[in-house]
């Protein structure tokens, strides 16, 4: 008799299983991280190979590095770990903006800034030069972002954000503040007494016109060393609405020299307190060795959005003073891009003044621009009550078909403003499916015969589709400032948490 002899079982392992089921358990692990307390996904990267790899893919995708922690990222972003990274956001520690009182603001707090600024600038380079193209993912962008470190600043929400790309942690906090609203229902000129008020709004003004623009300060390095090392895998820069500070554009355009392969810039500002400074700033973009002279030559997108304030300035009266300079840099500039967007920089009948004069001389040919985005302050009236310039601005429009004929790949052209109870734009959009020309405001603008026949020549010129006009109104009481405008227009100038705080600033009238 042939005893009976019981199989052995094999122990199934993960490796077993199939591929879609790993990537459906792995992904429900990191939706219960990132919507709970459970460990940090470094934790789970410990538990075998397989899930080392697919958890540093996301730890090290979106980093935000401290810059008295760049020693740190030195030897643990090593090996494929570098293949992962998408996006670097770069904070650095500067000094307190608002003193307590006038005696508490040391005259060299600037300069401590800048130094802070400059040795957090140069550290960060020695480390990222040293990464080579084949260390990363060459065919995907990787994101430098600089983020002054202040204590009014949402590094965490914006931590949040880069990890899951929703915004429900600026929700949460967003609501505790609207409650606070709601339960006064005033805003903050009519909480406080009109004198404490006025002297606030004083002191603050006072303030943010002492802070200047943070610069890159060559004193205490080495004159050999005065450069910064050339950086091959950067492919896109980023600076965010959210930080009260300016950059200097003579050091910006240190850094841009530096980014061998930058395709993309998206810069956003605000804009000076003190006419004086704003103007200074503009001067400095026009220096022989700032901006054009520091783009390289592999930049296709540049998107540039300069925000007011709303207590003591007017958004769509931006620029203060007409700058045709600036204009015609940009316009040089334009030339090699594929995608332009100036918000409030540049008057667009100066941009497209200086184009058509270039193109009646021959000079001018955009043969690679895909999009462009300019804002014209005619757009809105200095009362609600005015209507719009008519002739003028179907004279603009005119120019700007003109301009439109030498761009054989342009896809899409907008020229919008808005403000308080006022917006339009004029929108040209060309698909495989149709060619279209829009007016959409707050405000009847009858197109003249010339400025429709001239876009019909682009449209007969540029595309294979005929022309057709579409006229849209929106009603004054939906456009309570810049968000509304930015939303009922749907205009994209901003990154996606600018515009969100933007919002959120309109709703709770900050």
């Amino acid at each position: 008799m042939i005893p009976f002899q019981y199989k052995r079982r094999s122990r199934k392992q993960w490796k077993d299983l199939p591929i879609e089921v790993q990537n459906v358990i792995l992904k429900k692990v990191v939706r219960a991280v990132n919507q709970s307390s459970l460990p940090y996904l470094s934790e789970y990267a410990c538990v075998c190979r397989l899930w080392q790899k697919f958890f540093e893919s996301r730890i090290f995708c979106r980093l935000i590095i401290h810059s008295s922690r760049l020693y740190e990222m030195k030897y643990i972003v090593v090996g494929n770990r570098r293949k992962y990274v998408r996006h670097i956001a770069l904070r650095f520690e500067l000094s307190p903006l608002m003193p307590r009182s006038e005696r508490d603001l040391p005259e060299n707090t600037r300069n401590i800034n800048d130094y802070k600024f400059t040795a957090a600038v140069f550290d960060f380079w020695a480390v990222i030069s040293t990464w080579k193209i084949h260390d990363v993912k060459a065919r995907e962008p990787l994101t430098l972002e600089l983020i002054p470190d202040r204590p009014n600043c949402s590094v965490a929400l914006y931590s949040s954000y880069l990890r899951d790309g929703s915004f429900r942690e600026y929700q949460l906090r967003a609501d505790s503040y609207r409650h606070g609203a709601m339960l006064s229902q005033r805003p903050l000129g009519d909480l406080l007494d009109p004198a404490n008020y006025r002297q606030l709004l004083r002191e603050t003004k006072r303030s943010w016109r002492k802070e200047g623009d943070l610069s890159i300060r060559f004193q205490n390095i080495p004159p050999d060393q005065r450069r910064l090392p050339p950086v091959e895998v950067v492919t896109y820069f980023l600076i965010r609405r959210e930080y009260d500070f300016n950059f200097n554009p003579t050091s910006l355009s240190i850094i841009f020299q530096s980014l061998v392969r930058l395709e993309g810039i998206n810069f956003e500002r605000g804009i000076h307190l003190n006419p004086v400074d704003e103007r200074y700033w503009s001067l400095l973009v026009l220096e022989p060795k700032s901006l054009s002279s520091s783009l390289s030559r592999s930049l296709k997108n540049f998107t540039f959005f300069a925000e007011a304030s709303d207590v003591f300035q007017t958004q769509s009266a931006m620029p203060l003073e007409s700058n045709e300079l600036l204009a015609n840099e940009f316009v040089n500039i334009s030339r090699g891009l594929q995608h332009l967007s100036l918000a409030f920089l540049v008057d667009a009948e100066d941009f497209i003044s200086y184009a058509r004069e270039g193109i009646q001389h021959k000079r001018y040919h955009w043969k690679h621009l895909r999009s462009l985005s300019l804002t014209m302050k005619c757009f809105v009236r200095p009362d609600p009550s005015w209507p719009l310039p008519v002739s003028r601005l179907n004279g603009s429009l005119v120019a700007a078909g003109e301009m439109a004929k030498e761009m054989p790949r342009l896809n899409m052209m907008e020229i919008w403003n808005g403000d308080k109870g006022q917006a339009g734009i004029f929108r040209y959009i060309s698909t495989s499916e149709s060619t279209t020309i829009s007016w959409q405001g707050t405000k009847h603008l009858q197109l003249s015969t010339q400025a429709i026949k001239t876009w019909s020549e682009v449209a007969r010129r540029n595309t294979q589709h005929e022309l057709s006009l579409q006229m849209l109104l929106i009603p004054p009481g939906w456009i309570k400032g810049t968000a509304s405008v930015l939303h009922y227009l749907k205009i994209g100038v901003m990154h996606k948490v600018s515009a969100w705080q933007t919002q959120w600033k309109q709703e709770i009238k900050l």
